[in-house]
């Protein structure tokens, strides 16, 4: 709350400002069917909106990777004993995740410096292009009734 006891508002809220959400980058508008499978709602509705919200607010530092199809390196994964005490990996994946952009000052410089010092893998991912990207905050999508759809 603020000191006039009204909600606060985000930083760069504005009441009168409007967004041209007709942009090109963002594809046809158009409702979304109940019924698409997962990666219909990843490419219709998950991916236009966060890399909307990106270029509105993260100002071209950070990207959005594809993740869906990458496996994880085993030695970056969690492990946990299984109901004989046996330690396995915990295999989780991803849809997408963030990462700094190569191409944006201070990260163009950190990359090049980490390549510099032979550091060719910088992710838990296995993709050629991903491996070299620092990449987190993972995002799974999921129907709302789980897996069972």
């Amino acid at each position: 709350m603020n000191p006039a006891g009204e909600p606060k508002k985000p930083i760069g809220f504005s009441d009168t400002a409007t967004r041209d959400l007709s942009d090109p980058d963002l594809g046809p508008a158009r409702p979304p069917v109940l019924s698409q499978d997962e990666n219909a709602w990843c490419d219709d509705v998950i991916r236009p909106i966060v890399r909307l919200a990106l270029r509105l607010y993260a100002k071209d530092k950070l990207s959005l990777q594809s993740v869906q199809s990458q496996s994880i390196d085993v030695e970056f994964l969690s492990r946990a004993a299984n109901a004989s005490g046996k330690q396995r990996a915990l295999d989780r994946t991803a849809d997408y995740t963030l990462s700094y952009s190569h191409d944006t000052s201070p990260f163009e410089a950190l990359y090049a410096q980490l390549l510099q010092h032979g550091h060719q893998c910088v992710s838990h991912t296995s993709d050629a292009f991903t491996k070299t990207t620092a990449v987190f905050s993972g995002i799974e999508v999921k129907p709302s009734d789980g897996p069972q759809a």
